[in-house]
Formats: structure tokens, C-alpha cells, sequence
């Protein structure tokens, strides 16, 4: 895997990996410690604060580049157009 990355680093300016959870495989672990920046995604009304505070623990806080909360639910967002009058 290293030599993989040395390799892709030199052709590529931006490599996205795309890992198990961190808690669920010890492969994603593995990989976080590889990378430059982590961006930890939280599912939303399912992940709880102690799973995510074990999730941030296991790997490099200074890699963490943010989090991104997905399926959230919320009121629908519709747009639309009347036309003029």
C-alpha cells in the first residue's frame, strides 16, 4: 500500500479513498493512518456522540479535516416559479 501511495502521490494532485467505518473494519484504521486529511462521515439519528468520540480516537485528530453529517432528515426544500403577473 505504501508503495501504491508514493506512486499515485506523484501523478495525482488529489487521491480520495473511500474506507469501511472505522469502527467496523480495522482496514480503515490501516488506511487512515496513510492519508494527509480524513473527512469522517456521521450518520445522522443513528451515530451515537460515544461511537463518534471512539471513531475520532483511533485515528490522528490533526488529519481530521472535517465531519460530514449525512441522512438528515428535515422539512422538504421545494423551489419553485409563479411567472410574472
Amino acid at each position: 500500500m505504501a508503495k501504491l501511495l508514493v506512486q499515485l502521490r506523484g501523478q495525482y494532485e488529489t487521491i480520495i479513498f473511500d474506507s469501511p467505518p472505522l469502527l467496523a473494519a480495522s482496514e480503515a484504521g490501516a488506511l487512515a493512518s496513510q492519508m494527509g486529511q480524513i473527512v469522517v462521515v456521521v450518520e445522522a439519528a443513528k451515530t451515537s456522540e460515544a461511537a463518534l468520540k471512539d471513531a475520532l480516537g483511533r485515528i490522528d485528530a490533526g488529519r481530521v479535516a472535517g465531519l460530514l453529517l449525512n441522512k438528515v432528515e428535515g422539512p422538504s426544500l421545494e423551489y419553485g416559479y409563479d411567472g410574472y403577473g
